[in-house]
């Protein structure tokens, strides 16, 4: 069974068995699923997607920008120049 959480550092965690993981998902652990041809939601695989805390954020294209918005303390908005850029932001440690 696996359980999601928030850790002390804002991060997800997963608990499988005896094991907790925390930190920033990498690149495998995240699902980046087309809402639009504009528009995407990120998930955090390692948590189940029946958990709201499986939802990092969101990356919208504006005007040949990614405007991501990160669900972590709140709302945080992020713009990068590439799709990609995007989507590493939500493997990398937050920052606070």
């Amino acid at each position: 069974m696996v359980e999601g959480f928030f850790g002390p550092d804002g991060l997800p965690c997963t608990v499988t068995g005896t094991h907790v993981s925390c930190g920033a998902p990498t690149r495998a652990d995240l699902l980046v699923e087309a809402l639009s041809q504009s528009q995407w939601r990120v998930i955090d695989r390692r948590i189940p997607e029946t958990d709201a805390c499986s939802l990092l954020g969101f990356i919208e294209e504006k005007t040949q920008q990614f405007e991501v918005m990160q669900l972590r303390h709140g709302f945080q908005f992020f713009t990068f120049a590439s799709l990609d850029e995007a989507r590493s932001h939500f493997t990398e440690p937050a920052t606070c």
